[in-house]
């Protein structure tokens, strides 16, 4: 089997604040992978969309891994 490059992802480039609190605030975000020989790349985000963040800046970390298990993190 040839190898393959990793998927490509896109992180997010809008949010949509949900709710605010004094506990945080509850963000959503859609990031997304593509891959040139797997149609369906799994992409996973910590902490994941609609998630609540806490006060002050929170960092998202996304991942996408494809069927060859090809790996690619930002």
């Amino acid at each position: 089997m040839a190898e393959t490059p990793p998927p490509d992802l896109t992180m997010p480039d809008d949010t949509t604040v949900l709710l605010e609190s004094s506990f945080g605030t509850e963000v959503v975000f859609n990031a997304a992978a593509e891959d040139i020989a797997d149609e369906g790349p799994t992409e996973t985000c910590t902490p994941e969309s609609g998630d609540l963040f806490p006060q002050c800046t929170t960092t998202v970390e996304c991942e996408a891994v494809d069927a060859s298990g090809n790996f690619v993190a930002e």
